[in-house]
């Protein structure tokens, strides 16, 4: 009884074994590789312009004739009524620079908070209300508007 169990384990070593070596050898490698030097200096490339560069202050018309920068993108709706615009400037400079358009264009400020990293905003122009908010998002800012 003994032996049993080591000739089973002898056996089934001597099976693997044939039947790993039977299993053929990998594949040639190709000998047409070709070899890339890794210290050759980079061909002379122009930097590729992303978009146009928009002036600090240049504004185009947003949700409900709100003045979004002209740098911000298309917009995304989210929920209800609010539209959020990505910026890629800091927080406080698109604050600043909207707190100067509003009051140049007429638009009156009721309340003003900085709450949770972000400005939040209660305006109003005419008979139309908003309510805005200005914070950080990484590198860029997001403004979202929504229209009363």
């Amino acid at each position: 009884m003994r032996l049993r169990g080591p000739r089973i384990t002898l056996f089934t070593l001597l099976t693997l074994f044939t039947l790993l070596s039977a299993c053929g050898k990998p594949p040639p490698r190709p000998t047409d590789i070709t070899t890339i030097p890794t210290n050759a200096p980079d061909a002379a490339v122009a930097p590729v312009e992303v978009g146009p560069k928009v002036a600090a202050g240049s504004w185009k018309v947003g949700p409900g004739e709100f003045p979004v920068p002209s740098d911000a993108d298309e917009g995304t709706q989210m929920m209800h009524d609010d539209i959020t615009f990505s910026i890629p400037r800091t927080r406080d400079e698109i604050y600043e620079q909207l707190l100067a358009k509003l009051k140049t264009d007429g638009f009156i400020v009721d309340d003003e908070k900085f709450i949770m990293g972000g400005h939040r905003m209660n305006i109003h122009h005419g008979p139309q209300s908003y309510y805005v908010s200005v914070t950080e998002n990484g590198e860029t800012t997001l403004m979202t508007i929504t229209v009363k």
